[in-house]
Order: C-alpha cells, then sequence, then structure tokens
C-alpha cells in the first residue's frame, strides 16, 4: 500500500496534478463549538427537511457551559437532541449563531433532558414494563412526501440499556420511529408518535450478543419505483462474528412504513415479507454509517461511509453499482489526527451527508471521544462534530454486479 501510494504521488507529480486528498473542513467544526448551551453531542445524522432547513440528530449531548475548555459544573448530559439551520447552497457552512437546538426538560422543568424518551404507552405491547432504564439514541431519519401537504418526518430510535458500570457498557433493547405529522410546522409545535419497530430486535433481559437481533435505522433512502410510488429503504446491522457487523435492508412504501406487517426484507434474489430471510450484504461494518447515492462519470453509484471498526483511526469508503450490492473492499480515505492513547481517545460514527455536500465530494462527520469519561468532562475540545470534505475520486471503484 505505501509503494502503491509513492507510485502515485510520483506520477501526480510528473503530470503537474495535486492527488485529491480529504481536508478538514474548520469552517464547518466551527458551527458547532460552542460555549453555551448545547457543547457537544456525537450520532451526527442530518435530514433535509425540504423547506430551506436541515435537521441535526444528535445522541449523547453535553448541556451547559464551557470555561477554561472544560465542561463546567452544572453541567450535564442528555440521551438526545436536535439541530437545525438554513441550507445553504454549494455546501455553505452556516454562521454559528444560526445554528438553533432543541432538547426536553425534566418533570419538575428545571433541568435538560433528552428531547425524546420510551413511552410505553405509545409502544404498546412490544414493550414490556420493566425496571431496567432505558434511552434512546437517535439514528438516521427521511422526510416523506416531502413537498407534501401530507409530509411525515421518520426519525429512527434506539432503544438503550445499561449493561454493566463501565463507559461502554450498554445493550441495543429495540427499536423505534418517531413520526412528525407535521414537520412543516415550527418544531416547537411538532406533534411527535412513537412507534415499536419489531422486526428482530433483543430481549430486555438478553444481556448478551444475539446474532439473530437485527438494529434498523442506520441509514434511511427514500425514492420513488417506476410507476411513481415513494419507498423509504431502511438499512440495519446484525452481528456478525465476535464484533463486527452485517449490512441488512428492507423496504416499505412510504405511505405504509408505520404498517410493520408491509415491510420487505431483502434476500439473495429480491425481497421477502420475513424478517429472518434478511441477508448479510456485506460484512465489516460499524453500528453508525451511511449509504449515499452519488453520480460518477455519467452513471450512480452507491458509497458507504464508516469508522474503521474497533475505534481504528480511519475513516473508510465502500463502493457498489447498486445498494443491494456487491460492495468493494473499504478503502481508507481519511486518518483522524491527534488520537491520544494516553487519554484512551477513540474516533467513531463517520458517516456523509449528501444535501451538504459540494459538487464531487462528500461532507462527512466524525467524532472523538475518550473512553475516559473524566477526559470527557475536562476537555472541550473532543466529543463535538468534525467535518472533512472527502473528494469522489477518493472512493474505490465498484465491483461488478
Amino acid at each position: 500500500m505505501l509503494h502503491l501510494a509513492l507510485v502515485l504521488g510520483v506520477a501526480c507529480a510528473v503530470r503537474g496534478v495535486e492527488p485529491a486528498v480529504a481536508v478538514p473542513d474548520a469552517e464547518w467544526d466551527a458551527a458547532f463549538q460552542r460555549a453555551q448551551g448545547w457543547t457537544g453531542g456525537d450520532a451526527m445524522y442530518s435530514v433535509d427537511l425540504a423547506n430551506g432547513h436541515v435537521l441535526w440528530l444528535f445522541a449523547d449531548t453535553w448541556i451547559g457551559d464551557v470555561r477554561d475548555q472544560r465542561h463546567a459544573t452544572g453541567s450535564t448530559m442528555v440521551n438526545n437532541t436536535l439541530a437545525r439551520h438554513p441550507l445553504l447552497p454549494q455546501g455553505k457552512p452556516p454562521a454559528p449563531p444560526v445554528v438553533e437546538f432543541l432538547w426536553g426538560t425534566s418533570k419538575a422543568g428545571n433541568k435538560p433532558a433528552a428531547w425524546i424518551q420510551p413511552d410505553p404507552k405509545q409502544l404498546g405491547d412490544l414493550v414490556q414494563q420493566s425496571p431496567i432504564e432505558t434511552w434512546y439514541w437517535v439514528a438516521d431519519g427521511a422526510l416523506l412526501r416531502a413537498h407534501e401537504l401530507s409530509a411525515r418526518l421518520v426519525i429512527f430510535l434506539w432503544r438503550m440499556a445499561r449493561s454493566g458500570a463501565k463507559v461502554m457498557d450498554f445493550r441495543n433493547v429495540g427499536c423505534a420511529m418517531a413520526v412528525v405529522d407535521n414537520p412543516h410546522d415550527d418544531w416547537s409545535q411538532w406533534r411527535v408518535r412513537q412507534i415499536a419497530v419489531p422486526h428482530a430486535t433483543s430481549k430486555l433481559s438478553d444481556t448478551t450478543r444475539s446474532d439473530s437481533a437485527i438494529v434498523w435505522g442506520c441509514e434511511v433512502l427514500v425514492d420513488r419505483d417506476a410507476n411513481g410510488r415513494e419507498y423509504a429503504h431502511v438499512f440495519g446491522y446484525r452481528p456478525h462474528g465476535p464484533f463486527g457487523n452485517e449490512l441488512v435492508a428492507a423496504r416499505v412504501s412510504g405511505d405504509l412504513i408505520e404498517q410493520m406487517d408491509q415491510w420487505e426484507f431483502r434476500t439473495v434474489n429480491g425481497w421477502s415479507p420475513r424478517p429472518g430471510d434478511a441477508v448479510g450484504l456485506t460484512t465489516g461494518l460499524t453500528t453508525e454509517y451511511s449509504i449515499t447515492p452519488v453520480d460518477v462519470d455519467g452513471g450512480r453509484r452507491w458509497l458507504l461511509t464508516q469508522s474503521e471498526p474497533l475505534f481504528g483511526a480511519r475513516i473508510l469508503l465502500r463502493a457498489a453499482q447498486s445498494p443491494w450490492g456487491p460492495w468493494s473492499e473499504p478503502r481508507a480515505v481519511y486518518t483522524v489526527p491527534g488520537l491520544s492513547s494516553q487519554r484512551k481517545h477513540i474516533t467513531y460514527a463517520a458517516k456523509a451527508h449528501r444535501e451538504l455536500s459540494r459538487s464531487g465530494e462528500l461532507l462527512v462527520t466524525y467524532v472523538v471521544n475518550s473512553l475516559d469519561f473524566s477526559e470527557n468532562v475536562n476537555n472541550a475540545d473532543i466529543y463535538h462534530p468534525r467535518f472533512v470534505r472527502v473528494p469522489l475520486t477518493l472512493a474505490p471503484e465498484p465491483p461488478n454486479d
């Protein structure tokens, strides 16, 4: 690999052309570097609201003040928050003052809380009452019937529970959807419903890694078939081996996404109504990724963006001629700088944002965190979105079908 890089570098130098490289975007970084209120979060999914604004979805989030580069006394961490800002042309970042944030308040009304929390009354019989405390981490979302008065915003939610006392001791115990019936209204007026997604999820009592458990909502792509019917393609992951995950996919008519018996699952040859028939489309995935359609050389291909598994330092791209694969082997396109083993720094959650990308590029986010929670508290320079622009020319070639 090093020899190949040197050869390519020499070839470009001889031709007088600089080799394409992924570059950090400090202006985008600055949009989410805050000293008051919302001061950091991970996950970092984005949704075009089709009303001139972009919605951001964050999982665990710091709320409070930053003083002397640390989260000040009184700061708190909540499990999910939202942000929004105007969608500007050509991938231009918003000025920090125009980025707005939303979270909830505690029952007493005097402390920050998550934007959304599990509601057993709405989730129904599929979620049993349990003494185990659970919370939501947000996953991807999508706008259905985007340009109609009947538009709906769907946000996937991962229901989580603690599995031990350490920072990384947590497990997924189910999936749900938040459905916003009036997404074009101001978010202070949103009507939000919670709907359980029952397809092949773990049980609250299950503390082991289940090979049959699928987690849905890593990516949601909306398009139309040849007859103009809108479909939501929902991607997830299923454990594969002791550490890795494999890609799985489902589809459902946008009008019927709340009807779980209408979902179909990708198989080797097509689609099946049975969740257990879903096949792994590729392996080696992290739990967070994105799948992005791009137009290259007059044709369409799909790029899968992810962090390197097991908290590796690199951001990886795969390519395919169809979202169902076959997928190429991953190619490293960026190495996250400045990771400190002494401070137990890790990076994860890489994903692309199509609606914010310039022509010929992907705008990719990732986060740097620490396995030592005290480092997270005392170092406010980590744990907020980092942005990098990745030229499409760095993507691997997709395999032939």
